[in-house]
């Protein structure tokens, strides 16, 4: 197993800990809500490519944790 790899199972591992307790539950609740998970990060009605570069960053971060806990890394290998 490479570096990167065992450095991918802790993350992984980690965030499992947390998100799969009562508690974790309530904390990916939050974050959907604050990382704009389901809606759209452009507004419409003033598109602002700082705001929207913004948001997508926030999103990121959700789609990134979620990546881990369903462990996306191990289907790069395949």
């Amino acid at each position: 197993m490479i570096e990167r790899d065992k450095q991918n199972e802790l993350y992984t591992q980690a965030f499992k800990r947390i998100f799969l307790t009562d508690d974790g539950k309530v904390l990916k609740k939050f974050l959907e809500a604050r990382c704009n998970v389901d809606k759209t990060t452009v507004c419409m009605s003033n598109p602002n490519a700082l705001q929207t570069h913004f948001e997508e960053g926030k999103r990121k971060v959700y789609l990134d944790i979620m990546w881990y806990l369903n462990e996306g890394y191990k289907e790069i290998r395949k």
